[in-house]
């Protein structure tokens, strides 16, 4: 059986949508990351009998995205800032923001033969954490990374992925 050897082109590219809205009107595009990494953790009991482990349990999964970039919009310069923007206009950082959102994106599979699939991914519960540092150079170009936590949805799925269909 060959392997199908394939590299991810691009970062994975996507979509906040804020768990709470109705609509796409408070949406924030991260279609300018550079950076896409997936951090996973899992506790690991191990039960002994005569002093040698013998059953491994699983505990306490916990699943975190980060996003990294150099450029942003506001929507995502709020996020960094743990802010929110009032209708007079003032962005007012403060208590941090609770919302939830649900990231889609799209990660692009090229095969070593040259074909190529696209998988459409979601994170349906996810919270960003505010960076403890925000900063700005004249001297050097900034790159930022918000990292988000991930819980899992009704299903107990903390992500999924899907073959993108044409249509």
């Amino acid at each position: 059986m060959e392997t199908k050897l394939f590299i991810i082109e691009e970062s994975i590219q996507g979509n906040l949508h804020p768990n709470s809205a109705s609509d796409q009107t408070k949406d924030i595009a991260l279609d300018f990351i550079n950076t896409w990494t997936l951090n996973q953790s899992e506790d690991s009991l191990n039960a002994r009998a005569n002093g040698k482990n013998c059953i491994v349990l699983k505990a306490n999964k916990a699943i975190q995205f980060t996003v990294g970039m150099e450029v942003m919009s506001e929507g995502t310069m709020l996020m960094l800032l743990g802010a929110t923007k009032g209708t007079d206009g003032k962005i007012h950082v403060g208590s941090t923001p609770a919302e939830t959102y649900t990231y889609t994106g799209v990660a692009k599979m090229k095969f070593k033969d040259g074909t190529k699939k696209i998988y459409d991914i979601t994170v349906p519960n996810c919270v960003p954490q505010i960076p403890s540092d925000f900063g700005t150079s004249s001297l050097d170009l900034q790159s930022y990374e918000i990292v988000f936590d991930c819980n899992v949805d009704e299903k107990g799925d903390f992500l999924y992925m899907v073959e993108h269909q044409a249509g």
